[in-house]
C-alpha cells in the first residue's frame, strides 16, 4: 500500500453506533456540547493536542404519549399485506391537515403549501361559492379556483413583501405602481399615480383588470409605435415597464438599441430590475398577462414555457436544483386537468418536494407527499425514492428514541418483505426499550406498568404488530445479555419453538440438570404445551426425540430416585414398567449422545457445549445408578453401564463393579 493508503486504514473513521448515534474525531472548536440544530455532543475521549473522539446524536423525546399515536395514524389506517402491517393514507382535505399543524405550531411557509393545496384540490364553500347552485357551481370551477388562487396569491405577495412594497413608495409614483401591482392593488398602483399627477397613465392602470385581449393589442402597437419613433428614449425605465404589463407583457422589456445614441433604450428583464421573485413574477403573469382570462392550467403553463425559453429570470428553481414546493403544486394542479393538462411537465413524488427537506429533518417532504398522494389523483410516484423518504424519517425518528415514530415511518414501504425485515431490525436495535405484555407487568411502578401497557397497546394494536415479533427481538436482548432462561420464555411466547428447543438443549436444560433444578426444569419442559413433538419437529432443529424427549424422559426417572420409596414401588407392576421404559429410552439416547461427544475437542473453548456434556454425565451417571438397583433386583445388566456418558470417576468405578461381578461369577461356577 502507499504511504497514503496506510495513513487512510490507520486513521479513525466516522461510523453509527447501533442506537444512530455518531461517533466521530475532530478539533476541539468543532464541537459543541450545547443542543444545536436538535443535536446533542459528547466527548468521549479526548487529548492535550485539542484531539476529540466524540459520540453526536439527534436531541431525544419525553416518553411515549398516546397522543403520538393518535397524530401518526390521525389520516391514516393500518392494514395487513401478506400478513405485514401496512400504512394507508385518508384523503382529507387540506384544509384539515393545515388545521392540525397549526395546534402543532408548524411554520408559516408549511402551512402556505397546504393553504395552496387547500385553494387548489379542496372541495368546499366560500364567499366566490356563495348563491351558486351546483351545476353553477360546476360550470365556474375554473373561475372560482382562479378567483381563490389570486386571493392566496395577493395575501402571500403581501405577507412577504409588504416591507418591499411600502418602501418602493418613495422613490416615485411608478415605482410604488407596479410593486403594489405584484399585490393586485390596483387602487394602490392608481392612488400612486394620481400623486404624481399622471393621470393618463392612471386611468389605463385603472382598467388593467378588465383589459382583454384588444385592449392589450392595442397598448403593445401603441408601444411599437413610440420605440419606432424613438419616444421610449425619453420615458423612464418604470413608465415603460407600466406600459409593458398593460400590454400583456410581464416579462422583458424591450428597448431600442440599432439607433442614435439620443434614441437608444436599455432592454432588460421585469422581474431582474425589481427583484421580484418567482411568485411575484407569476402574479403579474397570472392577473396582467396575456392569459389572464384564461384558467389557471394555461397560465401555469403559459410561465413554464418562459420559463423554459429564459424570457422569465425569476425561477422557482433555486439555485442547488430544487425547485419550489409551492410550484410543484400548481404544476400538479395545471397538468391534472382533465384533457387540458398536456404540456405541463408533470411533478415526481416525492423528489419534487426535496426544498422542504432538512438536514435531519424529513418529515415535512413526507407528510405532504402522503397528504398529496392520497387526496389527488393521478400523482406520479417514485416509490424506490418513495421508500428512501421513508427510511431517512425512521432513522431520524430512531436516532432520537421515538420507536412509534420510527416503525409509523416503515409501514410505509411498499414492499412487504422488505417492510417485516425492517421492522424486525428495528425492534431488534430497540428491545430494551420494548414493552411487556400488560399482565406481566408486575414487578414494576404502576407508572412504568401503565407507560408500558399503553406502547405495547400502540405497537400491537394501533400498528398491528404482531406479538411474536416483539418477543423474538426481546429474546434476542436476553440471549446478548446472558439471560438463557428469559430468551426461552420469550421464545415460548413468540411461537418459535423450533428456536426455543434448540435455546433448550444448548443453555437453558444443561444448566438446569447440573443445579439439579428439576422442578424448574419440569416447568420448563410443560411450556411447549400439548403437541411437543410436532411443534418443535416442524422446524428444521434437532427433532424432539434426540433433544427435549431426554430431558423430558429424565425428569420423569427423577420421580423413581426417592431412595426411601424407590424399592417399596418396585413392587407396582405399572410402575416397574415405566421406569424399565424410561431406563430402555433414556440408556439408548445417552448411548448415542454419547458417540457424539467421543471425538469433539476443545470443550473448554466452548461454554454451552461444555455444559451440554456435563449434563449429559450427569444424567449417565444417574441413569447408572437406576440400572444398579434394578440389577440387584435381578432386573438390568451392568455392561451397558459403559456405554453411557459418565465421568472417569464414575466410569471406573461401574467398571471395578462389573469387574468383581464377573469374578464372583467364575468363582460361583469353579465350585
Amino acid at each position: 500500500m502507499t504511504e497514503t493508503d496506510k495513513l487512510w486504514h490507520a486513521s479513525f473513521k466516522p461510523h453509527f453506533t447501533t442506537r444512530d448515534a455518531l461517533i466521530y474525531k475532530s478539533k476541539d472548536n468543532n464541537i459543541r456540547s450545547e443542543p444545536e440544530g436538535g443535536w446533542i455532543t459528547d466527548v468521549l475521549v479526548g487529548n492535550q493536542g485539542g484531539r476529540r473522539v466524540a459520540l453526536t446524536s439527534l436531541q431525544g423525546k419525553a416518553d411515549f404519549d398516546t397522543t403520538d399515536t393518535q397524530s401518526l395514524l390521525g389520516n391514516a389506517q393500518v392494514v395487513l399485506v401478506d400478513e405485514t402491517p401496512l400504512v394507508k393514507h385518508i384523503a382529507v382535505p387540506f384544509s384539515k391537515i393545515k388545521d392540525q399543524l397549526v395546534q402543532r405550531q408548524a411554520g408559516t411557509d408549511e402551512l402556505d403549501l397546504y393553504e395552496l393545496a387547500h385553494v387548489l384540490f379542496d372541495e368546499y364553500e366560500d364567499e366566490f361559492t356563495l348563491g351558486l347552485n351546483r351545476q353553477q357551481k360546476h360550470d365556474f370551477e375554473g373561475r372560482i379556483r382562479k378567483d381563490r388562487l389570486s386571493k392566496f396569491l395577493a395575501s402571500l405577495v403581501w405577507r412577504r413583501h409588504g416591507n418591499q412594497i411600502k418602501a418602493g413608495e418613495r422613490p416615485g409614483g411608478a415605482t410604488a405602481a407596479i410593486l403594489q401591482l405584484t399585490a393586485k392593488n390596483v387602487k394602490a398602483a392608481c392612488d400612486a399615480l394620481m400623486q404624481e399627477k399622471d393621470f393618463h397613465l392612471m386611468m389605463l392602470v385603472a382598467q388593467i383588470e378588465q383589459a382583454d385581449d384588444a385592449f392589450q393589442e392595442d397598448m403593445a402597437n401603441q408601444l411599437d409605435a413610440w420605440r419606432e419613433q424613438g419616444v421610449i428614449s425619453e420615458m423612464t425605465e418604470e413608465i415603460r415597464v407600466l406600459y409593458e404589463i398593460l400590454a400583456g407583457n410581464t416579462n422583458i422589456c424591450q428597448g431600442k438599441s440599432n439607433a442614435p445614441i439620443e434614441d437608444r433604450a436599455t432592454t432588460f428583464a421585469i422581474s431582474e430590475k425589481f427583484e421580484f421573485d418567482w411568485i411575484q413574477a407569476f402574479c403579474l403573469c397570472l392577473w396582467y398577462g396575456r392569459q389572464k382570462n384564461a384558467d389557471i392550467y394555461e397560465v401555469v403553463k403559459d410561465f413554464q414555457e418562459k420559463l423554459t425559453s429564459n424570457q422569465e429570470s425569476a425561477s422557482p428553481i433555486s439555485a442547488d436544483g430544487n425547485e419550489d414546493p409551492l410550484w410543484t403544486m400548481l404544476e400538479l394542479f395545471a397538468s391534472n386537468a382533465k384533457g387540458k393538462g398536456a404540456g405541463v411537465e408533470k411533478p415526481v413524488f416525492p423528489q419534487a418536494l426535496t426544498a422542504l427537506s432538512q438536514a435531519w429533518d424529513c418529515q415535512k417532504v413526507f407528510r405532504l407527499h402522503h397528504a398529496v398522494a392520497a387526496a389527488v389523483p393521478g400523482v406520479v410516484i417514485d416509490q424506490h425514492k418513495a421508500d428512501d423518504l421513508a427510511m431517512c424519517l425512521a432513522f431520524e425518528y430512531s436516532a432520537r428514541g421515538n420507536i412509534v415514530g420510527s416503525i409509523y415511518a416503515i409501514l410505509h414501504v411498499g414492499n412487504s418483505t422488505n417492510r417485516m425485515r425492517l421492522i424486525k431490525d428495528l425492534l431488534a436495535k430497540h428491545a430494551a426499550a420494548l414493552p411487556s405484555p400488560p399482565e406481566s407487568d408486575q414487578s414494576t411502578s404502576e407508572t412504568q406498568t401503565q407507560a408500558s401497557s399503553q406502547l405495547w397497546t400502540a405497537m400491537t394494536t394501533s400498528f398491528k404488530l404482531p406479538s411474536s415479533w416483539i418477543f423474538q427481538a426481546k429474546a434476542l436482548l436476553a440471549r446478548s445479555s446472558n439471560s438463557s432462561l428469559t430468551e426461552f420464555n420469550y421464545l415460548i411466547l413468540a411461537n418459535a419453538f423450533t428456536e426455543a428447543h434448540d435455546c433448550l438443549l444448548r443453555r437453558v436444560a444443561p444448566r438446569l440438570v447440573i443445579d439439579e433444578d428439576w422442578d424448574t426444569l419440569k416447568t420448563v419442559l410443560a411450556k411447549f404445551g400439548e403437541n411437543i413433538q410436532e411443534k418443535v419437529d416442524a422446524g428444521d432443529g434437532t427433532e424432539w426425540k434426540a433433544g427435549g424427549g431426554i430431558y423430558s424422559d429424565f425428569v420423569s426417572l427423577m420421580a423413581f430416585m426417592d431412595s426411601s420409596t424407590g424399592r417399596a414401588r418396585s413392587s407396582n407392576a405399572e410402575m416397574v414398567a415405566m421406569r424399565k421404559t424410561l431406563l430402555q429410552r433414556l440408556q439408548s439416547a445417552l448411548t448415542s449422545l454419547n458417540s457424539k461427544f467421543t471425538n469433539v475437542g476443545g470443550l473448554h473453548k466452548d461454554k454451552e457445549k461444555l455444559e451440554e456434556r456435563v449434563a449429559l454425565c450427569e444424567m449417565g451417571r444417574a441413569v447408572a445408578r437406576m440400572l444398579e438397583l434394578d440389577n440387584e433386583n435381578g432386573i438390568g445388566h451392568k455392561k451397558p453401564l459403559l456405554d453411557l456418558p459418565l465421568t472417569e470417576d464414575v466410569r471406573l468405578s461401574h467398571a471395578r463393579a462389573l469387574g468383581v461381578e464377573y469374578y464372583r461369577g467364575l468363582m460361583a461356577m469353579a465350585r
